[in-house]
Formats: structure tokens, C-alpha cells, sequence
């Protein structure tokens, strides 16, 4: 078993005490205060160096992305603390259909209402680019994309994007709060079952973020009145919001992959002021 990421780990040693195990060779050594310090620097350190590798991939995206007025950009970024061994891993084949994507659209709802992802990405056609494959459309395609852009790496990391549009065109950009929320919950179910069919391990990490370009925006009515904001949200530009999860669990389990989801959403829909709007 290769070393955990999550180290150091707190064990039961008997009914009244825990202590911290250290594997050395083939025997077990217990961690002494000095060397749990140093055990949790690294665990931190480890943290930190994921958040910078999220940041990274979405701003990646960015040069791919149309940013047109009036359009919002939902963006999830994810990476595994254990990697996938993608200097072995094949890469897609870019003469197959929906090669990579197979997998993930049987994961989302089946109704193409239902799905953002599905009813942004239609094209399943991929790419074959660095260490990575590239679903891209856009409606008509002008070298940057307004509907949808993925990218699933070999090591197990993801990057994607959906975009919505605004009716409204006074004031701030309107985010749908309907599209919003299946656009976070695709992505984040696309990012766990793609690391998990990579063969990634340990935490998955996410990022979520919304953008539009050179103005704030805000979230609209659930109900259908997409020309108006919600009663109490506020024009923001929302940062990004991070949360982590075992990828295990993602990967087998709906339920996870959705409450993950719903974490981003919660800390992201805060930042406009509202809350409690997530459906059930």
C-alpha cells in the first residue's frame, strides 16, 4: 500500500489511548510530538499546493473561453491528492465518439433538462491535446467556445466550464440560479467519475467559481423569471470556493457527489447574500 497523502493518521492503540503510526520498512513506529509537527506541515503544505494547482487550471481555461457581455461562465476545477499514473495511461482516442465521456454522462441525470452538461455539451468529439482530452463547443465556433469546454487529464485532474446567458440587459448579468445549480453538480460529478475511472485515490479537491466579463453579477429567480434578480441577492463578483472529499466516496455514491456539490453552491450563493436556495 503507497504511502497516504492525509498522513499522518490517529489510530486506536487500546480502549483508553490513540497514537500516531509511522511505517518504517516493513515495521510500525509511533510519531513523537516533534515528528507530528512536521507530519502535519507537510499535510498542510500538501493542501496548499492543490489549491495553487485548482487556481491554475482555471485560469488555464480562460483563453478558451468566449467572454461576451451579458454571459456567465460556471467553472469546477478538481484534483486527486494520489494522482493517476498518467505517464503510463493512454491517452483518449480521438477517432472515438464520447471517448471519456461515456462514463460521466451515464453519471448525470437522465433527462437532458435535467443535466446542464448534457444540454451544453452535444458535440462528443474529442481532442487530444497535452496529457490531456478537450470537449469544446460552441455554436458557431470562432476558436474560443460559448456553450462548453472540458478537459479531462491523465493524471485525474478536470477542468470544465458551462456557460449561461443573460436576458436582462440593464444592470448586472443575471446567473440563473437553476442552470447555476445544475452546472455545479454536473461538473463536480464529471470530475469525480473521471478521477476514479483514471485511477486517482485519496481526496478529490475542487474549486468553483462563476465569472463574467467586466461586471458583477447576480442570481435570478428559480421559478422560471430569469429577468430579474432574487429578492435580496446582491451584485457580486463571487470568488472562488474550495471543499475536498474522498474520491472513493464521490465516485460510488450520488448522494456524495451531490452534498460535495451542494457544499460549493451554499459557500458560493452566500457571497450574493442569499441562502437557502438550493433544491432538495
Amino acid at each position: 500500500m503507497p504511502r497516504s497523502p492525509e498522513s499522518p493518521h490517529l489510530v486506536a492503540w487500546d480502549k483508553d489511548s490513540w497514537r500516531f503510526p509511522k511505517r518504517v520498512g516493513e515495521d510500525t513506529v509511533w510519531l513523537g510530538e516533534s515528528e507530528m509537527e512536521s507530519a502535519y506541515i507537510r499535510r498542510f503544505a500538501t493542501r496548499r499546493d492543490a489549491e495553487t494547482r485548482l487556481q491554475d487550471l482555471a485560469s488555464q481555461l480562460e483563453p478558451h473561453l468566449e467572454h461576451q457581455n451579458r454571459r456567465v461562465w460556471v467553472l469546477v476545477t478538481a484534483t486527486c491528492s494520489v494522482p493517476a499514473p498518467h505517464d503510463t495511461a493512454a491517452p483518449g482516442n480521438s477517432y472515438t465518439p464520447a471517448s471519456g465521456m461515456s462514463e460521466i454522462f451515464e453519471a448525470l441525470p437522465t433527462g437532458r433538462d435535467d443535466s446542464w452538461l448534457r444540454h451544453r455539451l452535444t458535440t462528443l468529439s474529442p481532442r487530444v491535446g497535452l496529457r490531456r482530452t478537450v470537449y469544446a463547443e460552441s455554436r458557431p465556433y470562432t476558436g474560443k467556445c460559448d456553450r462548453a469546454y472540458i478537459e479531462l487529464h491523465l493524471d485525474g485532474s478536470f477542468a470544465g466550464a458551462l456557460q449561461s446567458a443573460s436576458s436582462q440587459q440593464e444592470g448586472p448579468t443575471l446567473l440563473p440560479q437553476l442552470e447555476f445549480e445544475s452546472a455545479v453538480r454536473d461538473l463536480v460529478t464529471a470530475a469525480a467519475v473521471h478521477a476514479s475511472q483514471r485511477g486517482g485515490d485519496g481526496m478529490l479537491q475542487v474549486l468553483a467559481v462563476a465569472v463574467t466579463p467586466g461586471h458583477v453579477m447576480a442570481l435570478s429567480s428559480r421559478g422560471g423569471l430569469y429577468d430579474r434578480p432574487v429578492d435580496g441577492s446582491i451584485a457580486v463578483r463571487p470568488g472562488p470556493v474550495l471543499t475536498e472529499a474522498p474520491l472513493q466516496q464521490l465516485a460510488g455514491s450520488p448522494e456524495n457527489r451531490r452534498a460535495t456539490a451542494n457544499r460549493l453552491l451554499l459557500d458560493l450563493t452566500h457571497q450574493f447574500a442569499v441562502a437557502e436556495l438550493l433544491r432538495p
